[in-house]
C-alpha cells in the first residue's frame, strides 16, 4: 500500500551504471544505478483510490512486477511505513 498525497521513494540495487525504470499509475521515471549500484527515484504523489495499479521495476529485465493501492482516505499507516520487495 503506498501512502496517499505523498511522493513515493523507491530505491534499490544494480549493477553500477545500470539504468532501472519504475513505471506505476501511468508516471515512469529512471535512474542509473551509482559506482556502488545504489539507485533512487521518486514517483509524484498519488490520490486516494482502491485500485489496484502495477509497480513495475526494470533493469536488464524485469526485476518485479506487483500491484500497489494507495491507501483510501479512511485508514492511516503510520507516516514511515515501508514498502519492501525482495526477489530471490
Amino acid at each position: 500500500m503506498l501512502q496517499r498525497d505523498m511522493n513515493v521513494n523507491v530505491w534499490g540495487w544494480a549493477d553500477p551504471g545500470e539504468k532501472v525504470s519504475v513505471q506505476s499509475g501511468g508516471q515512469s521515471v529512471s535512474a542509473i544505478a551509482g559506482e556502488k549500484g545504489k539507485w533512487s527515484v521518486t514517483l509524484a504523489p498519488v490520490k486516494a483510490n482502491t485500485t489496484p495499479q502495477n509497480l513495475t521495476l526494470t533493469a536488464r529485465r524485469t526485476v518485479a512486477d506487483g500491484k500497489a493501492i494507495s491507501n483510501p482516505p479512511s485508514t492511516s499507516p503510520p507516516p514511515n511505513e515501508d514498502f519492501r520487495l525482495f526477489m530471490i
